[in-house]
């Protein structure tokens, strides 16, 4: 075989694999109405709020306005050592109340030691520490995400 018939062929081949690729998507036009129905079903936005895969919260904006949410730029500037995190408090008419967590982790003893029950216990009191709990694949998005801010921090610091 001469140069000019392996390359005849390699052309040849190139263009079949190109025409064997094809997924065999209907081009009719009677379809055409039925089609943006269905791919705006696949991408309909939920209702209420959601934890995605990578731990952050999606909340649709309707909800953002309904409850006062409000985004703001991020700023540098100094942070409180700790975050106060809201619970769910579920009334059991049998026992008086439980206090439920949102998220999951391991209870840790407040200033005043464990709560047992029949304490009185004051408003905006601490009662225990929840230290969350997180996978290792969980720890190692959070490590990567912190890297990745870090650097657009120092990009944003060279300008």
């Amino acid at each position: 075989m001469d140069l000019r018939s392996i390359l005849v062929a390699v052309t040849l081949a190139c263009f079949a694999s190109a025409a064997l690729a094809h997924a065999g998507e209907d081009h009719g036009q009677d379809d055409k109405a039925a089609r943006p129905a269905a791919a705006s079903a696949g991408m309909r936005q939920p209702a209420s709020p959601q934890r995605l895969p990578d731990g952050s919260l999606f909340v649709p904006k309707q909800l953002q306005r309904q409850i006062g949410l409000r985004t703001q730029p991020v700023r540098v500037g100094a942070l409180a050592a700790t975050v106060e995190l809201n619970g769910q408090v579920v009334a059991d008419p049998e026992t008086g109340g439980r206090v439920q967590a949102t998220f999951a982790g391991s209870v840790e003893p407040g200033p005043k030691g464990m709560p047992v029950p029949g304490r009185e216990v004051a408003r905006g009191e601490i009662l225990a520490y929840l230290r969350p709990v997180s996978s290792a694949i969980e720890r190692g998005n959070q490590k990567a995400q912190q890297a990745e801010l870090a650097g657009q921090l120092a990009i944003a610091d060279a300008r």
